[in-house]
């Protein structure tokens, strides 16, 4: 005996299931619409339906009425066949949501007058499959719902807009192709906790990876696959977890660094790791007699942040105290890409000056704190220098956390050597902090 018909069946012969595991038992249709209503978010799906019509992955089937010749009971499909009759009839709604399925279906398209529908001859064969639907993966003849990387994947792909899990999702993918990582493994990596960290322009910066959103790399190929191996470790492990803050995220970039995980060069050009090649640079030694080393830049001048100093190229202030433009001159001529620590240690210092120099020719004063200084020069920009929002509040934050990345806290970190500075930082944090040195500056001439 074939196990269903496929039939086209008018609306107002398809009836509401009294039977439906979404509630108890419930005879009375009125009753069961109430309860649909009540539990099911049916107005919700109502909307969409106005929006999208019914889905065309989604089979409705039906069994015969036990008493009504030639109409159906709905096994499959019931809040859709409640959404499409509260659309025909707002009156059957219950009267709380009467109101919104009125003005729902005042301005609804076209709806159907009838469905197609499988029809079982019986409850029993056509609950053979709703529970192949609705009942779990069942070793894997039911359905397998996605896992968070998969749902993720395919989100990023909508529409090619990218997500901020794709470069996670990229990475994890090419090392399980690259022989990195063991399916088992994958599965058992929190995408959450690799999204965050390669979030991080450190963490990226330490590993090889030059951008936020696409798969691309500045570093040998065997580089890369050493310092991410090291990262998808520290993941399983629980070494790297999502419940992280952003300047432990950093820390531990800055950790791969000092512990010499991270490559020790980098490459003039990125390129994706996907090809069947080590590196760009490599092929092309093959191609010419220049060194490779030739056209190594070194691992602290790396995107996004190109450039050995600290203060950006073209720059320009007037400073009149004579230390603190010594100071100055250094900061922005020494190469930090080689003398990292030194440059931190010169910002501190400048920051430090002209802080404690602009707080006492405002008044505000300068002695004590240099975090509680900063403060004060932030509040007087706000409410008296007529500061920008993005001036005084990253001003601010430098006083008020002291885990910022460049909090004095921090750089004092820095030179005394118990962590370590990262270019990138550096310059980024220089970028923050500019228009904030030019107005403390200009005021004091």
């Amino acid at each position: 005996m074939k196990p269903f018909t496929q039939k086209t069946v008018a609306l107002s012969r398809l009836h509401l299931d009294s039977r439906n595991p979404r509630h108890d038992a419930i005879e009375d249709e009125p009753l069961i619409i109430a309860q649909l209503v009540k539990g099911e978010q049916i107005l919700p799906l109502a909307e969409d339906i106005c929006k999208r019509g019914l889905s065309p992955l989604e089979r409705l089937a039906a069994i015969p009425h036990p008493t009504l010749s030639d109409h159906f009971v709905m096994v499959e499909g019931n809040r859709r066949l409640c959404s499409l009759k509260l659309l025909r009839d707002p009156a059957k709604a219950p009267a709380s949501d009467r109101k919104a399925f009125k003005k729902l279906a005042d301005h609804k398209p076209p709806l159907p007058r009838s469905l197609e529908v499988a029809v079982f001859p019986s409850r029993d064969l056509a609950n053979q499959w709703i529970a192949l639907k609705h009942g779990g993966q069942q070793g894997g003849v039911g359905i397998k719902n996605w896992t968070a990387s998969q749902s993720s994947r395919f989100k990023s792909g909508l529409d090619n807009i990218s997500k901020p899990n794709s470069l996670a999702l990229a990475v994890l993918d090419y090392a399980v192709d690259a022989g990195l990582l063991t399916i088992d493994q994958r599965n058992n990596v929190a995408l959450t906790t690799v999204t965050r960290y390669l979030t991080n322009p450190v963490v990226r910066s330490a590993l090889g990876l030059v951008s936020p959103s696409e798969f691309l790399i500045n570093v040998h190929k065997s580089d890369f696959d050493s310092a991410i191996s090291r990262f998808l470790e520290d993941v399983l492990s629980g070494q790297v977890h999502s419940r992280s803050k952003a300047s432990e995220r950093a820390e531990y970039g800055r950790g791969l660094i000092a512990s010499g995980i991270s490559p020790e060069s980098t490459l003039p050009d990125s390129y994706s790791p996907l090809g069947n090649f080590s590196s760009p640079s490599h092929a092309a030694s093959e191609n010419n007699s220049t060194d490779i080393n030739d056209s190594v830049v070194r691992r602290n001048n790396r995107s996004p942040d190109l450039g050995k100093t600290v203060v950006r190229s073209g720059y320009a202030v007037h400073v009149s105290d004579r230390k603190t433009k010594l100071i100055f001159d250094e900061l922005r001529h020494i190469d930090a890409s080689k003398f990292t620590f030194a440059a931190s240690a010169l910002l501190r210092l400048f920051m430090e000056r002209v802080c404690r120099a602009y707080a006492k020719r405002q008044g505000l004063g300068d002695t004590g704190d240099l975090s509680a200084v900063i403060g004060r020069c932030a509040n007087y920009m706000e409410s008296k220098a007529g500061a920008s929002k993005s001036v005084f509040q990253v001003w601010r934050t430098l006083s008020s956390n002291p885990t910022h990345y460049l909090s004095p806290g921090t750089l004092g970190t820095y030179i005394h050597g118990g962590t370590t500075p990262a270019l990138v930082d550096l310059r980024r944090g220089w970028g923050d902090l500019e228009d904030g040195f030019t107005l403390m500056l200009e005021a004091i001439r």
